[in-house]
């Protein structure tokens, strides 16, 4: 079915029950950061369904996690990026079991922008783009050990905007070569999305 692409935001999964037991959307995204019993929360959502939900949260670590308070905390991807790529792994995977204990089967990172102090500031993990390609890939590799859907964003690179997106629409201009994948607004290829299953292009 069709609506098994979609999903819908919500503050809390209980918001999502009708949409979902409608057959409306297959899943839904959680603002904010979220209470320690979310788990039963999402439970009371997605059960009785013809099909498996699912539930998706911005869990990049550092500043912006949603699952902190029934997660723990996750380093923050500046932080990640002064540790090794299989550090980053092992720490990613740990985190994403317990993610997916709480119910959670996508999330919504990892970041692959360049560094931009203005906007993303501690959201990414250097302004080299072998070196984002590199750590995203080692982000998604973690998620995907723990059976979580890895989810890079944003695509084509807020990076390379000095202009908040929540705040305020902002404009790319896209450039392709002969046989060269699309470069982002910062003007780096978007190679680590090679290893992602999905790509996020809004905020």
């Amino acid at each position: 079915l069709a609506s098994q692409l979609l999903m819908v935001m919500v503050n809390d999964p209980s918001q999502a029950t009708d949409a979902l037991s409608g057959g409306l959307v297959g899943g839904f995204g959680l603002k904010g950061e979220q209470r320690s019993d979310v788990d039963e929360a999402i439970a009371a959502a997605t059960s009785d369904l013809p099909m498996p939900a699912t539930v998706a949260v911005d869990e990049e670590g550092g500043p912006v996690q949603r699952l902190r308070y029934s997660a723990g905390r996750l380093p923050s991807a500046q932080e990640m990026g002064d540790m090794s790529t299989t550090e980053v792994t092992s720490i990613v995977a740990e985190h994403a079991k317990r993610m997916a204990e709480v119910g959670v089967t996508m999330n919504f990172a990892p970041v692959a922008d360049l560094r931009n102090d203005t906007i993303l500031e501690e959201r990414t993990y250097s302004d080299d783009p072998d070196t984002v390609a590199r750590y995203a890939g080692a982000v998604a590799a973690g998620n995907s050990q723990a059976g979580i859907m890895p989810v890079m964003k944003h695509w084509p690179g807020i990076g390379g905007s000095d202009t908040d997106p929540i705040a305020k629409t902002i404009t790319f201009k896209i450039t392709t070569g002969p046989n060269q994948p699309p470069s982002g607004a910062d003007g780096t290829q978007q190679t680590a999305e090679d290893r992602a299953y999905t790509i996020q292009v809004a905020d």
